[in-house]
């Protein structure tokens, strides 16, 4: 373990070292995240509360800085890796640990959420450390580590409800002797479980099961809209796992069919529902990556004693989390036309160009982009709404709708019917905003109420 360890100790000061020197902007989700955590709740619009707490706690000691927010990824992954050598070490040996957790930390998705904070970062430490109890509890059946199985997995679903993919395949391997629990120790992990995660579904409850309609709306299929899955869209997916979680990595997982019934049902529910899903609608590369959490361990066995492989795996990962940091400080490179990192600029640029317009007017959009970072990069300095809707389709329009009353504000986007503008002016956008005409507009803002 202690080349592992320096290994991820390396890591993490060159990712914190660079993230100092970060040039990109805050994306959508990351200043909505931090917005979140200015008001700690047991819930929100479209997420489970776990990441604004995490983000709350270091902010309120590092500060609001860019920094600061992204400062728990590279520390959660780091753990991570760390937990899930410790799983890999007790059942397949020390080579096995030290493969596990290189492949884990040095996966393309660690690279990226080791700088960009995102709901999955604050799940999969709890993930890794639900696997352990459950790797303990099949040598046991002991019920303390049944219920410090459910209590891991209910936290990691307060970061994001993927964990629940935990608690389906611990059930579901009960079909198999050698990970057999056994029906009470099943009971109480399945209570623990609901016990964590009891705050966030009465929340829920008491908000309309806003968090929980969101994430049916996300998958299309369920409200039957049409999102144009198809097998095109499976295989955009499959590929995606590849980069996700690098190609050696995912190859050594597909080939560990002689490992352990409950790590391969592990890994294989995530991918197999979310590769269903693509078929229906939609499906981010992101949405499977608890698979990941027992794939690390399957890569892991798989590459203990294939050399050549695992140097390779490593080689590719290490290029990868060598080059995206330093790419943070020249993001608007554009070797084929346009930046690379161009979602993460302009962001920032936008909200003070609308700030330097408002002088002072209340300022209404109806883009949730551009409310997110006005509320952060606009903190203290301007007054931003939602446009009213009928229903609430993000946070911003839950929580920061329009009020009536207000004599004049200055309007971010196309104007209604019924609405004059008194004047208008376009905005000049960078980066992610460079090829979307935007125009500000001063109105009454009474032509925006139905």
């Amino acid at each position: 373990m202690p080349r592992l360890l320096a290994l991820v100790l390396g890591l993490m000061a060159l990712r914190w070292g660079l993230l100092a020197f970060d040039r990109t902007d805050l994306f959508v989700d990351e200043a909505q995240y931090w917005l979140w955590a200015q008001v700690p709740d047991l819930g929100y619009y479209s997420k489970p509360p776990l990441i604004a707490w995490v983000i709350g706690v270091v902010t309120a000691v590092f500060g609001d800085g860019i920094m600061a927010i992204r400062l728990p990824g590279a520390f959660l992954h780091g753990v991570t890796a760390l937990i899930l050598a410790a799983t890999a070490a007790r059942r397949f040996g020390a080579q096995a640990a030290w493969a596990t957790g290189a492949v884990y930390v040095l996966a393309p998705f660690v690279a990226v959420g080791s700088l960009m904070m995102s709901t999955d970062t604050v799940m999969l430490p709890l993930l890794a450390a639900a696997l352990y109890c459950h790797m303990r509890l099949m040598e046991s059946r002991a019920w303390p580590w049944a219920l410090a199985c459910g209590l891991a997995l209910g936290a990691a679903a307060l970061g994001k409800y993927a964990a629940l993919y935990g608690l389906a395949a611990f059930l579901l391997a009960n079909v198999f002797p050698a990970s057999r629990i056994g029906w009470r120790a099943s009971l109480v992990m399945v209570l623990a479980t609901l016990a964590a995660l009891a705050p966030n579904l009465w929340w829920n409850a008491a908000n309309h099961f806003a968090t929980i309609s969101h994430t049916g709306d996300n998958i299309g299929w369920v409200k039957g809209k049409d999102e144009g899955g198809g097998l095109a869209k499976v295989a955009e997916f499959l590929v995606s796992q590849f980069v996700v979680f690098g190609p050696v990595s995912m190859g050594a997982m597909l080939v560990s069919r002689r490992a352990p019934r409950d790590l391969l049902l592990f890994a294989a529910l995530p991918l197999v529902l979310v590769t269903g899903q693509a078929f229906m609608g939609k499906a981010y590369a992101n949405w499977a990556l608890a698979a990941f959490v027992p794939g690390s361990l399957l890569a892991g066995m798989v590459l203990a004693d294939r050399t050549l492989w695992r140097r390779l795996g490593m080689g590719l990962g290490l290029a990868f989390a060598l080059a995206l940091p330093v790419l943070t400080l020249v993001p608007d490179w554009a070797p084929f036309g346009r930046p690379l990192l161009e979602r993460y600029l302009g962001r920032a640029d936008l909200s003070r160009q609308i700030i330097g317009l408002a002088q002072g007017l209340p300022v209404v959009a109806d883009n949730r982009d551009i409310l997110a970072d006005l509320f952060y990069t606009g903190r203290g300095a301007v007054t931003a709404y939602a446009a009213p809707q009928p229903a609430p389709r993000n946070f911003y329009e839950q929580k920061h709708s329009l009020p009536q009353g207000l004599a004049e504000v200055l309007y971010i986007g196309d104007l209604p019917p019924g609405c004059q503008a008194q004047s208008s002016l376009a905005l000049k956008g960078q980066g992610v905003w460079a090829a979307r005409p935007l125009v500000a507009h001063r109105i009454k803002p009474a032509c925006l109420f139905p």
